[in-house]
């Protein structure tokens, strides 16, 4: 049956609308997965409303929305942006917006003044005023911290990206047009044409590439358990920026849109308006839960309920909070945006001295005798002891600092090497130096109870050996923008990502010795230990493991059974045929 015209029409309009769909999601994970300055979902939107119209548009601007809205429902609301965009790029289109660049610039400044409107409104009811894009959040925190309130900070984040995600995309499909109509008419026009195509293409491509950097090696842990929490399983705002443990069993995660507390059961969210954008969190030596907020300064939660706060009407330079500890000798010292304060609890919550010098804090140390170790901005190591800085390193570009058990400094670096320093004389001197292979921002180190160290960094999670090997540690997908972590009481290690959301490593019962011993997974049917030697009766045939050399090993025995299926046989003992029998 021969297909009429109208039905070819619209076959031909139903399969671009789909690959436009993909196109905008696909923008939207490069984005996501390299932590891009822009949304990248809309290119598919403006490609459909050009070709097909602004009301195809409008419908793969709203398909879009709603696919993302499976990971996230509230994602959905967003589909009034992407109909706009589609409605508007089609409308401008056929008044021949892309005939000139002039006119597709105004092209793009129309749609970005709709979107960057509707989005900041629907961030403000939805999000509370933050986007879940690293870039626009930073650029919103700034203007928050400077003084402006988070209405207008929202707005001025929001055009921040919208400007730059919506001229590039106009851009884009700008020169593809230009390109297809040389390329379909003159050639030279054509020759002018690509080397703009490629002036997108090829710096795009670098960036791709420069950034999915990790280390050779990878180290998986076939004991463990491995669960993500995110938006489709309880922990609603589907990322979480920090995370700690209190003596009652529970972990509090901080968000952008709040403070969540986890029971093992259900995470709930903590209903008050001082605490509405969580930087930072802490646990102090007594039990009590420090919350740093982005906006609203500093509460301390005691047995689930909120006792006392601070903000800059009690002595804060500002309400943003970036890190908090506690010094050995009781003293609190917490970095804000604009410098550290030190806070003491022995005549109510109150600023006792203020650090001036080390702005945006984001990382801190509790040392012996009462000294703290802190990072600034600046990317420099501080000594701080009696509210006073006693020395300093500022030639390391540092992003976090621990310190060890063993009496050890370390800081990380910006780009994934570890500095360990030692005290000399109320001082710091470097004793050596190493490189994780992350290539990374170092943002927190955890020691566990061996004293094996792990680090998180943005592209993933590093371990070190006994023997001071660094190597990565496989956690799935799980591997973007890692903030902090804690065990909790049965030892299990949680991570916060603020673009995966949790991360919860547990021990298993079961360990997998095919993947222990590098070999092939195959059904195991059978089982029989003799000694260091495992047995196991497999489809493949018999496979025998030392378990005390790691390996595999081959004998007259294995290599008999080798391609048979043990499905139906039991293994025993038997003093006859080297102790084995099937």
């Amino acid at each position: 049956m021969i297909m009429k015209k109208t039905e070819r029409i619209n076959f031909k309009a139903a399969i671009i609308t789909v690959l436009c769909t993909l196109l905008d999601l696909t923008g939207r994970y490069f984005a996501v997965r390299y932590k891009l300055p822009l949304w990248g979902d809309s290119l598919g939107t403006v490609l459909a409303a050009y070709v097909l119209g602004p009301f195809s548009g409008a419908v793969v601007g709203a398909l879009a929305c709603i696919m993302l809205s499976f990971a996230d429902y509230r994602t959905a609301f967003f589909s009034i942006v992407g109909i706009g965009i589609g409605l508007g790029t089609g409308f401008f289109a056929r008044r021949g917006a892309f005939k000139t660049y002039f006119n597709a610039v105004t092209c793009a400044i129309a749609v970005t003044s709709y979107t960057f409107i509707s989005s900041s409104i629907l961030d403000l009811v939805i999000w509370g005023g933050t986007t879940g894009n690293l870039w626009e959040d930073a650029v919103i925190s700034y203007f928050r911290n400077i003084g402006l309130k988070s209405t207008v900070s929202c707005f001025i984040g929001q055009f921040y990206l919208e400007f730059v995600d919506k001229f590039l995309t106009v851009s884009l499909l700008y020169l593809l047009l230009k390109a297809y109509r040389a390329m379909k008419g003159k050639k030279p026009e054509a020759r002018k044409a690509l080397p703009l195509l490629l002036a997108v293409i090829l710096p795009a491509t670098v960036l791709a590439g420069s950034l999915n950097v990790h280390a050779d090696t990878v180290k998986g842990d076939n004991s463990s358990v491995m669960k993500v929490y995110d938006a489709s399983n309880g922990l609603t705002p589907g990322h979480a920026t920090s995370i700690a443990a209190t003596g009652d069993g529970r972990l509090w995660i901080g968000t952008y849109a709040g403070l969540y507390s986890y029971d093992g059961q259900a995470f709930r969210l903590f209903d008050s308006k001082k605490i509405l954008n969580v930087n930072c969190l802490f646990t102090d030596r007594e039990g009590r839960l420090w919350v740093g907020t982005n906006g609203s300064g500093l509460s301390i939660i005691i047995n689930g309920e909120l006792v006392s706060s601070i903000d800059t009407l009690q002595g804060l330079p500002v309400n943003s909070i970036r890190s908090i500890t506690q010094a050995s000798d009781g003293r609190y010292y917490v970095g804000t945006s604009c410098g550290m304060v030190v806070l003491s609890l022995s005549n109510g919550l109150s600023v006792t001295d203020r650090l001036d010098q080390i702005e945006y804090c984001t990382s801190s140390a509790a040392l012996d005798n009462g000294m703290v170790a802190a990072i600034g901005g600046d990317g420099g190591l501080y000594l701080i002891k009696d509210g006073r800085i006693i020395s300093s390193r500022r030639d390391g570009d540092y992003s976090a600092v621990a310190f060890m058990s063993d009496g050890t400094i370390c800081a990380g670096t910006n780009n994934g090497r570890i500095d360990e320093f030692s005290l000399e004389k109320r001082s710091l001197k470097r004793s050596g130096r190493t490189d994780c292979g992350s290539h990374s921002t170092i943002n927190f180190f955890l020691e566990d109870k061996e004293g094996g160290v792990e680090i998180l960094c943005d592209n993933g999670v590093y371990s070190r050996d006994q023997g001071g090997k660094w190597t990565r540690v496989s956690t799935g997908d799980f591997d973007s923008a890692l903030q902090t972590a804690v065990r909790d009481y049965q030892g299990n290690l949680w991570i916060a990502s603020t673009r995966k959301g949790l991360l919860e490593i547990s021990s298993s019962a079961y360990t997998d010795f095919f993947s222990l011993y590098g070999i092939e997974a195959d059904t195991a049917n059978a089982v029989l230990l003799d000694g260091d030697l495992l047995y196991a009766g497999c489809d493949s045939g018999l496979v025998i493991m030392d378990r005390v050399s790691g390996k595999r090993i081959e004998n007259r025995l294995s290599r008999k059974l080798k391609k048979k299926v043990m499905s139906k046989f039991v293994l025993t003992k038997s003093p006859e045929n080297g102790g084995i029998i099937s």
